[in-house]
């Protein structure tokens, strides 16, 4: 079964039993150029963006020249946090935090792929996505997205953290 026929029956199938507002983002991550990228996106957008036109049904690619989030381009090994954003000062200027400090943890604590390691995030409907993806996104109300984390422990349990 080809990868795109698989998505669509993945796609269809959550869509249909967990009645989704909007369409699972296939996210994948290319580790060189590679001419199998989906379109790269005509603008600077910033990955939050990337997520919502792919739940809208488009498809686009972003790499190092073309994300416009710096904290988003650090998350992905694009490019280093300039210092504005990890010393706290930019994201309490735009209200987003109380303090310095408390961003600055808070940008201390973001997980971040290895500098380098991968060139460019792409992100297309899961539904229309010819590529194995690393990652789905899922984006809902609270209640749907607890019936697809218990769906993920049904067999073993446990707990997530």
């Amino acid at each position: 079964m080809s990868a795109l026929k698989r998505n669509a029956d993945i796609a269809n199938n959550l869509r249909s039993l967990l009645k989704l507002s909007s369409e699972p983002v296939a996210i994948k991550l290319f580790k060189a150029p590679n001419r199998d990228l989906p379109v790269r996106s005509p603008e600077r957008l910033r990955y939050c963006q990337l997520l919502m036109l792919a739940r809208r049904g488009e498809t686009y690619t972003l790499d190092r020249d073309n994300i416009a989030c710096p904290a988003a381009a650090a998350a992905f090994g694009f490019a280093p946090l300039p210092d504005k954003i990890s010393r706290g000062e930019m994201l309490k200027t735009l209200g987003l935090f109380d303090t310095n400090e408390a961003a600055s943890t808070t940008m201390a604590e973001m997980p971040r792929l290895g500098q380098g390691e991968f060139v460019a995030v792409a992100a297309a409907p899961l539904s229309k996505a010819g590529y194995e993806p690393d990652i789905v996104v899922i984006e809902d109300e609270p209640e749907k997205i607890m019936w697809l984390s218990l769906a993920s422990i049904y067999f073993k349990g446990g707990r997530h953290s």
